[in-house]
């Protein structure tokens, strides 16, 4: 498949990712979010709208119950012209008022300039007004208020009614106000999509709305909600708000369509621009790749003839700056070809390219020889060996195999293979070269030769594949497994033999028995402190393993150190010479382990030398290199002293010198040190001359407790 056509298809799954990330994972989002907004100023606005439509119908509730109450205050009907008078000229919707005598139905119409005779109005439809009205909007009292109101929408009337008393008789005032205001306030809304608005009377199957009724009435709740359901067929969005005033229920019904519409066009709008994009996109991506093309077929056609080895057609340079270079080079390469073919050298082409990138550099020692035996070709690690033993790397086959220094180490292996017309023959075994200080070097030697139909040699060589690592940790493995099994031996010898001498014999006293008893556990333990001093270095060197670090006062803990081995200095008339510098801030290490070393370092001095001395301990601060400060402490035995060949050997596990094996010990106290040391980022050192004995220095980073930087 072309490259361009891949582009292209990668092109098509990008538009169909993006495409339908946009409008199936974006735009739902959008929509609800946008949805969620729009219902919420809607929502907003409706509430506005009620609390407006209630102060009104509070102002003129009020209007009424005051003209009622002035009434039956002056007790004289004749009043009522002068009050409606000065209450029409504060309420310009007030149409006009009747004063209704309930026992015998007549009535007393007062009209404004403005009105016609006032429309009769069923009693019957009148409804309570809330409670709350008055009390929230009005200087009145909601126990004063005694007051029913109805509505009116073919008439644009609102209409109230209050009872009262009148020279201890029974009269109604009913007020008409004109509503069209009202309504308009409550059923005509500009909010940008098309709207149906009804209001809910509660108690009642009433309802008052400039439209037709909707099929499903919410539920009366004292606080707004809105949601979506199907309303007469049709999905539709209910916002309802409570009017307690009224004791009605203002509902809006909305399409979400009409509010999701300019969002999808938006979305449509927007994939189309994706798409042009897209198709911009790919349109350059095809004149791009036919305009690089070109010069490709052109460069295919001109290299066609190397496949029957021709090179007599010269490359053209490339216009394009990005294959320039390529059609230099590829020139320089086909004059090259055309001069080894005219000098017939293309197997010395083939010899160079083996032994350059074959051999040359591989990690193996290797050399190939001719017929004669003689090494044509030797590569950088073979010649390096020889040299590294101040030997001259040799010449032939012969030369090398009777080389003195190596060795053989086992068997050979001898195969041979039939590889028509040539015959193969392996021989394979593993040799050692010692070298003149006593440095031994293990190799797998493989030699593989190559034989003609007349069984004559043709060639072959040799590979050296180098196992001195492998043999160094063979020995090492061998002699750590002879030292652990050397010292668990004793320890277990003797609770075996002690077992024994209780099996046997059944006589024994109390005492003896005892004794003996002492004497396994004492065994038991030395095995036990054997073991466990070894899983100790074992942890330690596990890079894995980590170090619980606390804040010790380290000179504290020398004291503390030297004073309990008082005990022991007397048996040997020793005495500790303690120099303790002091700390500004206790140090940042591992307890255990410091005081593993320091004890570790403190035995050995008490144990490695002989009575009557003064052993120094010296604890305190020194700068290192990099302006630093460094934890040094130093403990000089004045005792035996360690030989110079022995000081790097002393912290290898195991290691003991042999002149001092009277002394118990089991070769893991100095390593131990040693892995404390390194655990805690420093090393331990050791001097020794016949002036001081030994002196151990153990040294790590100083970190103060204040210090947050503990690696």
């Amino acid at each position: 498949m072309r490259i361009s056509t891949r582009f292209l298809l990668l092109l098509g799954f990008l538009f169909v990712g993006i495409s339908l990330t946009v409008w199936f994972g974006v735009r739902p989002g959008y929509e609800e979010a946008i949805l969620n907004e729009r219902t919420t100023i809607i929502s907003e606005q409706q509430r506005e709208r009620i609390e407006l439509s209630e102060q009104t119908i509070a102002l003129w509730a009020s209007s009424v119950l005051e003209l009622s109450n002035n009434l039956a205050r002056f007790a004289n009907i004749d009043q009522a012209q002068l009050l409606f008078t000065g209450f029409s000229g504060l309420l310009p919707d007030l149409m006009g008022v009747r004063l209704i005598e309930q026992s015998t139905g007549e009535f007393l119409e007062l009209r404004s300039s403005s009105s016609f005779r006032l429309p009769d109005m069923d009693e019957s439809t009148l409804r309570p007004i809330g409670s709350s009205l008055l009390g929230q909007y009005s200087r009145q009292t909601s126990d004063s208020a005694n007051l029913y109101a109805g509505w009116s929408t073919e008439n644009d009337l609102f209409v109230i009614s209050s009872p009262f008393i009148l020279d201890g008789d029974p009269f109604r005032l009913t007020a008409v106000f004109e509503a069209r205001q009202l309504e308009d306030l409550l059923f005509s809304h500009n909010l940008g999509v098309d709207v149906t608005s009804v209001l809910w009377l509660e108690g009642s199957n009433q309802a008052i709305s400039r439209e037709s009724l909707p099929d499903v009435r919410p539920a009366y709740e004292p606080v707004t909600r809105f949601r979506q359901t199907t309303v007469d067929g049709e999905p539709s969005i209910i916002i309802s708000s409570p009017m307690p005033g009224m004791n009605a229920l203002p509902s809006l019904y909305l399409d979400p369509a009409d509010i999701q519409g300019p969002i999808r066009s938006l979305f449509v709008r927007s994939m189309l621009l994706i798409t042009l994009a897209f198709g911009a996109l790919a349109l350059a991506t095809i004149l791009l790749f036919r305009q690089l093309a070109r010069p490709v077929r052109t460069f295919l056609d001109e290299i066609q003839p190397f496949a029957s080895y021709d090179f007599s057609r010269p490359f053209s340079k490339s216009v394009v700056p990005e294959l320039h270079e390529v059609s230099v080079k590829m020139e320089e390469i086909r004059n090259k070809l055309l001069h080894y073919q005219r000098i017939n050298v293309e197997e010395i082409i083939l010899n160079q390219q083996k032994l350059g990138l074959m051999m040359e550099h591989a990690t193996d020692l290797i050399a190939v020889f001719d017929k004669e035996g003689t090494f044509t070709f030797r590569n950088m690690r073979f010649v390096d060996l020889f040299l590294d033993m101040d030997q001259p790397a040799p010449g032939d086959l012969f030369s090398f195999q009777q080389c003195e220094m190596i060795k053989e180490a086992g068997d050979a292996e001898r195969q041979q293979y039939e590889a028509e017309p040539l015959t193969v023959q392996t021989m394979r075994k593993e040799i050692v070269i010692n070298t003149s200080d006593e440095v031994s070097y293990f190799f797998d030697l493989q030699q593989v030769e190559l034989f003609n139909e007349e069984s004559e040699r043709i060639g072959g060589q040799l590979i050296l594949y180098d196992l001195t690592r492998e043999r160094e940790l063979d020995r090492l493995r061998n002699d750590m497994v002879n030292i652990i099994v050397h010292e668990l031996k004793n320890p277990i010898s003797g609770i075996k033999g002690l077992t024994n001498i209780l099996l046997e014999d059944d006589e024994m006293d109390e005492d003896t028995v005892a004794e003996i008893y002492q004497l396994i556990d004492s065994s038991a333990d030395s095995l036990f402190n054997l073991v466990e001093r070894f899983l100790q270095i074992s942890r330690l060197e596990s890079n894995s393993a980590q170090i619980d670090r606390q804040a010790i006062d380290l000179g504290n803990m020398v004291t503390k150190i030297t004073t309990s081995m008082k005990p022991i200095l007397r048996e040997k008339n020793l005495k500790f010479n303690v120099i303790i510098n002091e700390f500004a801030e206790p140090a940042m290490v591992s307890e255990e382990l410091i005081s593993d070393m320091m004890r570790n370092l403190l035995s050995n001095a008490v144990k490695y030398g002989g009575s009557d001395r003064v052993i120094d301990v010296e604890l305190g601060l020194e700068s290192n290199r990099n302006g630093d400060s460094d934890i040094v402490f130093r403990v000089t035995d004045y005792g035996f002293g360690i030989k110079e060949e022995h000081r790097d050997q002393i912290f290898k596990k195991f290691y003991r010198i042999k002149e001092y094996n009277t002394e118990e010990g089991t070769g893991l106290g100095l390593p131990h040190v040693k892995e404390i040391m390194r655990k805690h980022g420093g090393n331990i050192e050791v001097e020794s001359t016949p002036e001081i004995g030994s002196r151990f220095i153990a040294r790590m980073p100083y970190f103060p407790y204040y210090s947050q930087d503990l690696t």
